[in-house]
């Protein structure tokens, strides 16, 4: 008999829609996740000058204080990405 086997590579990274986003204090932005694998976590490299949290796939970044930060987003499998972020 024949075997055939097919391996469906994983996903090779964490997207999100936003690389960047750009509020004014105590505004939201918005940044949608995808190819990862849930649940995701958001970690804030300043949390004085933006906070973020997580719903299903969405990331939600709320601007604290003028400034600048990164938000990075982690899945399941330690995969990740960075959004920048800027508060005016």
């Amino acid at each position: 008999g024949q075997v055939i086997v097919t391996v469906k590579a994983a996903s090779s990274s964490l997207t999100v829609d936003k690389k960047s986003a750009e509020m004014a204090v105590g505004k939201t932005v918005d940044v949608t996740v995808s190819k990862g694998t849930a649940p995701y976590t958001a970690t804030v490299k300043d949390s004085k000058v933006a906070t973020a949290s997580v719903k299903d796939s969405k990331i939600t970044i709320k601007g604290v204080k003028a400034g600048k930060t990164t938000v990075t987003v982690t899945d399941k499998n330690k995969k990740s990405a960075t959004i920048n972020v800027t508060v005016k």
